[in-house]
């Protein structure tokens, strides 16, 4: 077992959240890229945090839930030593959406994914896809009454800088000028306020 210890870590911005420097993406062990066995996914994972990842990335859509769940099994007996980070909001063109944004969506996908992890608190919670037929202030509204009820310790807003399911230049300044809310883009994503 590696002491994690060659492994550097870094901080995510200002939410005092300090990870590996390497992740692990949790994606394909849903048979996104093509077969994988729960088994399999979860030794992976664990030889991961083995090896002094802390960082674990998922989502409500990989495996329809699926990858949470198997998530959630690598964990059990470990969460203290992870940082664990999912998404919603990812329809995927089911019913002919591609995402949701409703805060009562975002308030019942985070129950299942909570539930689905087996785990009390989400350390990162992204909304995966913007709905570009809510107002961004309400799904943030329901992101941060998950942050006060201490479902998720961070809310995030996942944006891409193509296509039409990213966030605009006018949601990314909406979110810089919310009040008692720090801002932190990074790569893609762009982080509001949260507790640490």
């Amino acid at each position: 077992m590696n002491d994690g210890k060659s492994i550097p870590k870094r901080f995510l911005g200002a939410s005092g959240i300090e990870v590996s420097a390497i992740g692990l993406g949790c994606m394909s062990l849903s048979g996104v890229y093509g077969t994988s066995t729960d088994e399999d996914g979860i030794a992976l994972i664990q030889q991961a945090l083995d090896c002094g990842i802390t960082l674990l990335d998922t989502s409500d859509m990989y495996g329809f839930g699926h990858n949470e769940e198997l998530v959630g099994q690598a964990i059990k007996g470990r969460r203290g030593g992870v940082v664990l980070a999912t998404k919603f909001g990812n329809l995927g063109g089911r019913e002919g959406k591609i995402a949701e944004g409703r805060p009562d969506y975002v308030i019942g996908a985070c129950e299942k994914s909570l539930k689905r992890l087996g785990v009390d608190v989400i350390d990162l919670y992204y909304q995966h896809r913007v709905d570009p037929t809510v107002p961004v202030e309400d799904t943030f509204g329901a992101m941060a009454q998950l942050v006060a009820q201490g479902s998720s310790a961070q809310a995030w807003l996942g944006w891409r800088r193509t296509g039409s399911a990213g966030a605009g230049q006018a949601v990314i300044w909406w979110l810089f000028a919310l009040p008692r809310s720090h801002a932190t883009k990074s790569g893609h994503d762009l982080k509001v306020g949260g507790r640490s």
